[in-house]
């Protein structure tokens, strides 16, 4: 399981933030995305062997 920050990107509604848990699941490797809209928070169940990183640090913030 992975856990990203998504803020500010994800502090949406719960519509945009299910729109972003689909387009993070097409991420290739990610298996499922569950987003926590309220906190910015993405986690991530992954396929390690198979995970697109570059695809999916588009979508993190550096803390």
């Amino acid at each position: 399981m992975w856990k990203i920050n998504l803020s500010p990107f994800c502090r949406r509604t719960p519509a945009q933030a299910e729109k972003l848990a689909k387009k993070l699941a097409a991420i290739p490797g990610v298996a499922e995305a569950i987003i926590i809209a309220e906190e910015g928070i993405a986690y991530l169940k992954v396929d390690a062997g198979a995970l697109d990183e570059r695809a999916l640090n588009k979508f993190s913030v550096a803390l």
